[in-house]
């Protein structure tokens, strides 16, 4: 063994070697020969490097290479051009009118998108609460956030329903998604200066600094797009968001253009996003909020250059590890034209229809279809089939004739989806993507969906493609049943295309209106409007000063709707009945609660005062409850034919308020005694009809309190729910409370409940007080007593805890009860648990929560 070692040690002493002469022996002939490019040479150097070195030591310290200078590496002539661009002015009258169009569309495609819980659950602090001084707000809340997570937020909630402006070229897009970092930064970089910091040189940003900025990030995200194509790679188009965004956002913060080149270096180095969330069958949610994951990144690169980060200036065309390598198949990016304002002047406004771009044109010929086939007298129930002539692009991203709609992601993606809905019922509307509503549940939406052939027409890919034209074409021929073909309809140019530009400024000024009608009061609306109108007055304004005028404070993404709002879909997050709603619950289960209270006063919980006291506060027994005497089934089964009919006691107010302030275990205060509560009149059950013979009465009508009109159309989110279409005629039952009544559609005949403010009734007939006494008769089989489970809708049945939990709620919390007054506790636990079922919630749970307390 010790031979071995000897040997060993030997052979390791006669390869040691000073490792200066093997880098000095190593080096120079190498990079000459590589320079030369000849294989042979390159060969030959290294078979005479090798025999110079005749050892090698692999225990002597190495000195490190040196670290390559990065002034010494030119910067990919790409990253250098958009380094240049963003430093210069723009100067086109058309392009900062169209920006401000843009802008406002923008904004209010982000507050449509508030009123999805989808998207809302996604916003606002990290830490919930949280509140950064001077920080980004978002709009339509009262958020006040970081400008890295308030970019994020405001840009997912512009992007959520996929309605604002888009750009069509071998990569497609929506360059306005690119807002959601500009005014992030913008609006944070004002607050702090104003109270003293020095962002961005003490800048203080307009409105107009914001156009500026959304004129560079459109034309850098539209001319990358014009030639190249990110989607047939598998990559997402808001790679190109994340470096519009980075380098408008850089030059806003003041940096020089060597950081604004290091920045769009880190965007390009940074993971892109794969297109496999907006295709089957992964399409989801993310292509929702992918735009402002892009916003975010790009702040955040900002702001980590700003700090001296450097960047990778050759990191599209380095050799194998670089962009065009690893994600682009080796190409490099091709370019029509320069930077300047053509995208800005050219964009595409999503006017009518909240629908992917390459739809728009079907559906607007959809809804031509659908009024010929009214005229005609028929319906899409008799359409056999229809074939769409379209473009390329269209076929490869939204024709999905056999796949499955799946959720919200398929539907607003998929041509044939679409223009069935429009075709069913003449509307397509962002709800009708929503799982469960009237259009994703029909079945002919579903069998007209799969009789939508799409065929490309090479003419239409090449309009498509022109540069002059950019038209998005689509032709619908639809045959009929009876084996009538109807005229090919023919929509070239949407209406949101420059070549239909004014005709399209009205729509665009009422889906601004509209959108924002949703959140702010009349008032609010009209001074936004109108300043939105006045340009020269838009553009001098603060940024800090126009965002604060869509700040709404205690906003309803958490809470209970605010007062300053005007929800046209109110979401009450406690949901408040009619007292006699609770009462009758109470009247229900009054002999359950009187057993209970005769246990507890047998084990001795409760005094005969208790009892007495509570027992008179709750409502006499009726017929169905008490033990009825022979005389008194007699009396029922023969009455007297010329008998006066018995007088029935009007009803009192139920005296909740009464039982929920009563103290148990001690005598009351003569002030304390309540009158008794009315017996409520109650019948038997009907008898069943006969097998043969006369049919049974019908049911006595409800009494209608006044007749509505729907302003709106409502869709019924809850089996309870009442739907109807916009002008339909509703008779109105009951005034539930301040935001829900009952009715009737007098069209379908169908009854259930509603938001009134969807709704106007006739002056003459509005109620004269907030609430009514008539109360719903509970339906066979629990009804509205025990609804099923649901998550936060918008619903005033769906109670925020079960009444066992608040009844339980009343223990011992803290754990001090002495084990003597366990068996009491036991009881009086039993009594709040079947009190707080009888109530089922709300008053009852109450009640029975304060009796509990007070016995313990």
């Amino acid at each position: 063994m010790s031979a071995v070692n000897r040997s060993l040690r030997t052979a390791s002493k006669s390869l040691r070697v000073q490792p200066t002469s093997f880098q000095r022996a190593a080096a120079t002939p190498l990079v000459r020969s590589a320079k030369l490019g000849s294989p042979r040479s390159l060969l030959a150097a290294t078979t005479t490097n090798s025999s110079r070195t005749n050892s090698f030591s692999t225990t002597t310290t190495r000195k490190s290479a040196p670290a390559m200078p990065q002034e010494g590496r030119e910067y990919d002539p790409e990253i250098k051009d958009i380094a240049q661009y963003v430093n210069k002015p723009i100067d086109s009258e058309l392009a900062f009118d169209t920006a401000r169009w843009v802008f406002l569309d923008t904004l209010s495609c982000g507050l449509e998108g508030l009123r999805f819980k989808e998207c809302t659950k996604l916003l606002g602090p990290i830490v919930p609460g949280t509140v950064v001084p001077n920080g980004t707000k978002v709009p339509g809340t009262d958020f006040q956030l970081d400008p890295v997570n308030g970019a994020f937020n405001i840009g997912a909630m512009i992007r959520w329903l996929d309605y604002n402006d888009c750009w069509l070229a071998a990569e497609w897009g929506h360059p306005s998604d690119n807002l959601g970092a500009i005014l992030a930064v913008a609006d944070w970089v004002n607050r702090t200066n104003k109270a003293g910091g020095n962002l961005a040189g003490g800048k203080v940003f307009t409105v107009k600094d914001v156009l500026e900025a959304m004129i560079k990030a459109h034309e850098i995200q539209g001319c990358l797009a014009l030639l190249n194509s990110f989607n047939r790679v598998g990559l997402d188009h808001v790679v190109l968001v994340k470096v519009a965004s980075t380098a408008v956002v850089s030059q806003m913060l003041g940096l020089s253009e060597k950081q604004i080149a290091d920045a769009v270096t880190q965007a390009w180095v940074d993971g892109q996003s794969l297109r496999t969330y907006r295709h089957s069958p992964n399409t989801m949610s993310r292509k929702s909020w992918a735009a402002g994951d892009a916003c975010q990144r790009a702040v955040n690169l900002a702001l980590k250059v700003a700090k001296g980060e450097p960047g990778i200036p050759t990191v599209l065309s380095a050799p194998i590890w670089g962009f065009y390598d690893v994600l682009f198949k080796g190409n490099k990016f091709q370019f029509q034209r320069p930077y300047g304002s053509y995208v800005m002047e050219n964009v595409l406004f999503k006017v009518s229809y909240p629908a992917e771009f390459h739809s728009q044109t079907a559906v607007e010929a959809s809804q031509k279809i659908h009024a010929q086939l009214k005229q005609l007298g028929k319906s899409a129930a008799d359409i056999k089939g229809i074939t769409c002539r379209t473009h390329e692009a269209c076929i490869r991203i939204i024709d999905k004739q056999f796949k499955p709609m799946d959720n919200f992601a398929d539907r607003d993606h998929c041509i044939q989806y679409m223009c069935s809905v429009m075709l069913v019922f003449g509307r397509l509307e962002a709800t009708d993507y929503v799982d469960g509503s009237e259009a994703a549940t029909s079945p002919l939406v579903e069998s007209l969906r799969q009789k939508i052939k799409c065929v490309e027409d090479p003419q239409f890919t090449k309009d498509y493609h022109d540069p002059e034209l950019r038209t998005i074409s689509n032709a619908l021929t639809v045959e009929l049943n009876d084996g009538t073909v109807l005229d090919e309809v023919v929509v070239e140019a949407p209406l949101g295309h420059r070549l239909r530009r004014e005709e399209a400024k009205p729509h665009i000024l009422e889906k601004y209106k509209r959108h924002l009608s949703h959140h702010f009061s009349e008032a609010r609306v009209k001074e936004l409007v109108e300043l939105g109108l006045d340009g020269k007055k838009l553009e001098t304004l603060a940024v800090d000063e126009y965002v604060d005028k869509y700040v709404v404070k205690d906003s309803n993404h958490r809470s209970s709707p605010d007062e300053n709002r005007k929800p046209e879909r109110p979401r009450p997050s406690v949901p408040q009945q009619p007292v006699h709603y609770y009462w009758g619950r109470i009247c229900r289960f009054s002999p359950l609660i009187t057993v209970e209270l005769e246990t507890l006063l047998e084990k001795g919980v409760v005094s005969d005062d208790v009892f007495d006291q509570v027992t008179r506060l709750l409502p006499a027994e009726s017929p169905l409850s008490r033990t009825e005497t022979p005389s008194t089934t007699a009396q029922r089964s023969s009455p007297s034919v010329g008998a006066p009919p018995t007088p029935v006691s009007a009803p009192q107010t139920p005296p909740v308020q009464s039982m929920a302030t009563m103290v148990l275990n001690e005598n009351p205060p003569p002030s304390h005694q309540a009158q008794p509560p009315p017996s409520y009149h109650q019948t038997g059950p009907p008898s069943l009809p006969p097998r043969e013979g006369p049919p049974a009465a019908a049911p006595p009508q409800k009494p209608v309190l006044a007749h509505a009109r729907a302003l709106y159309r409502y869709q019924a989110t809850d089996h309870r729910d009442l739907s109807f279409q916009r002008d339909d005629r509703i008779a109105v039952y009951e005034y539930m409370n301040a935001d829900w009544w009952m009715g009737r559609n007098e069209r379908t005949g169908t009854e259930g409940i509603f938001p009134k403010n969807y709704v106007h009734v006739d002056p003459a007939e509005a109620p004269k007080q907030q609430y009514m006494n008539y109360a719903p008769p509970a339906p066979v089989g629990g009804g509205y007593a025990a609804p099923a489970p649901a998550p936060q809708a918008q619903n005033p049945y769906n109670a925020p805890a079960p009444p066992m939990a608040v009844a339980e709620g009343g223990g011992n919390q803290g754990g001090g009860e002495s084990q003597g007054d366990s068996k009491m506790a036991e009881h009086g636990k039993k009594f709040g648990k079947k009190l707080g079922n009888a109530a089922i919630f709300g008053a009852g749970a109450t009640i029975g929560s304060n009796l509990v307390n007070s016995i313990f």
